[in-house]
């Protein structure tokens, strides 16, 4: 980075009220500013709802447009944007609203470079399906079958859930990708499990944290969580409650995102 040119970094995730849950954030600050050592960290939260709800706890989280004012104001010349969804859904375009917002005021940065979501394009499909499976593997027994739990949306992005369940299923025959609120439904998956009359599953979040849908949704003891559900049916289930956030070899391909938005900024 040229000396006279100040560049920042800001990271945008949906958020997460969970205290556990921001354990993936926290790694994922740690990585950053490991391989970034020079360059000024800043972190968004999309949702909010989350927000208020973090400042009701007392924690004072902001949104991009406000943290985008603070870096102005700390001299940042040019950012870098990472986005910490997963993928180019509805947060993702606000996001790009935030920031077209921003740059169409007197405050603008020189330059504005984003980072695409961990599933920005058909190609980061089947690294973060081996990414994941590489992962996961030492927590799954012999012979189970993993089931993921994305959280699907009613945006057209949804179809990338549906993308990436085919492609989970290409690399591993026994790894099923579900989601909560998009396809493919859970409904689907439970369906494939019992015509391949599967009887042990590990359950994991495929969401950058393990937060409420994680924690309640996947393995709550409520009678309509997947845990239960699959458990009435007589398949057993282990339980994984660790977000991809917390993964090095997922974080990693987030990183390379943002690698790539550093290289488009014109200060380096």
């Amino acid at each position: 980075m040229h000396k006279n040119c100040k560049e920042g970094i800001l990271l945008v995730s949906f958020g997460t009220s969970y205290k556990s849950a921001r354990e993936s954030f926290e790694h994922i600050d740690h990585l950053v500013k490991d391989r970034w050592p020079n360059r000024p960290v800043y972190w968004a939260y999309t949702s909010g709802f989350i927000r208020k709800k973090l400042r009701k706890q007392g924690l004072i989280t902001e949104s991009p447009l406000a943290v985008m004012s603070h870096m102005k104001d700390d001299g940042i010349e040019s950012i870098a944007v990472q986005s910490l969804h997963v993928i180019a859904g509805e947060e993702y375009e606000e996001l790009h609203d935030y920031i077209d917002a921003f740059q169409s005021t007197k405050m603008a940065f020189s330059k504005v470079s984003v980072g695409r979501p961990l599933l920005g394009s058909a190609e980061d499909i089947p690294e973060v399906v081996r990414a994941m499976l590489g992962e996961v593997a030492n927590y799954r027994a012999a012979g189970q079958s993993l089931v993921l739990m994305g959280h699907g949306t009613e945006h057209p992005a949804d179809i990338t859930y549906l993308a990436t369940a085919d492609e989970f299923f290409r690399q591993d025959a026994h790894a099923f990708l579900g989601t909560v609120e998009g396809h493919p439904r859970f409904k689907t998956v439970v369906n494939k499990l019992e015509n391949a009359g599967v009887k042990n599953v590990l359950l994991v979040p495929f969401m950058s944290v393990a937060g409420d849908h994680a924690n309640n949704d996947m393995a709550g003891e409520d009678e309509d969580s997947w845990k239960s559900q699959l458990e009435s049916r007589g398949i057993h289930c282990d339980i994984l409650l660790k977000g991809m956030g917390e993964m090095d070899a997922m974080v990693d391909l987030w990183l390379d995102h943002l690698q790539n938005a550093i290289d488009k900024l014109e200060c380096k």
